[in-house]
C-alpha cells in the first residue's frame, strides 16, 4: 500500500512538472492582456523588478530599449509601467517605462519576456 501510495505522488509530480515546463503566455482575445501559470499581465499594470537571474543579480530577462541590452542589478526594485504587450519571434513581451528612474533615464523604457521573467522570478506581477 506504501509503495502504491508513493507511485501515485510520484506520477503526480512528474506530470506537475512536464506541464509546468511545457506552459506558455496566451493572449486575451483583446490583446491587452497576456496570462502565464496563473499570472495576468495587462496594460498599465505596474511590475517590479526583483534580481536577475545571473550571478551578478543582472537580469537575463528584462532588457533596457533593445533586446540585446540587459538590465544590471542596479534596476532591482524598480517599477515598470506596462504600456504594450507583443509577440515577438514566438515569444510574449511586456514593454513598459520605468516609473521611478528619474534624470535623462526617465524615458527609458524596459523589455520584459514575460515567460523567462517568471520562470525565473526576476519579477514581481502582483504587487
Amino acid at each position: 500500500m506504501k509503495k502504491l501510495i508513493l507511485l501515485v505522488i510520484l506520477i503526480t509530480g512528474i506530470n506537475t512538472l512536464v506541464s509546468a515546463q511545457t506552459a506558455s503566455p496566451v493572449f486575451n482575445a483583446n490583446k491587452d492582456a497576456v496570462t502565464y501559470l496563473g499570472h495576468k499581465l495587462y496594460i498599465n499594470m505596474e511590475v517590479k523588478l526583483l534580481y536577475g537571474a545571473k550571478p551578478d543579480k543582472g537580469f537575463v530577462f528584462a532588457y533596457s530599449n533593445l533586446i540585446n541590452n540587459q538590465l544590471s542589478a542596479g534596476y532591482a526594485n524598480e517599477i515598470v509601467v506596462i504600456k504594450e504587450l507583443k509577440e515577438m519571434n514566438g515569444k510574449c513581451y511586456a514593454s513598459g517605462t520605468f516609473k521611478t528612474v528619474t534624470g535623462l533615464l526617465n524615458s527609458k523604457t524596459c523589455l520584459i519576456d514575460i515567460q523567462g521573467a517568471i520562470d525565473w522570478k526576476e519579477i514581481q506581477v502582483e504587487l
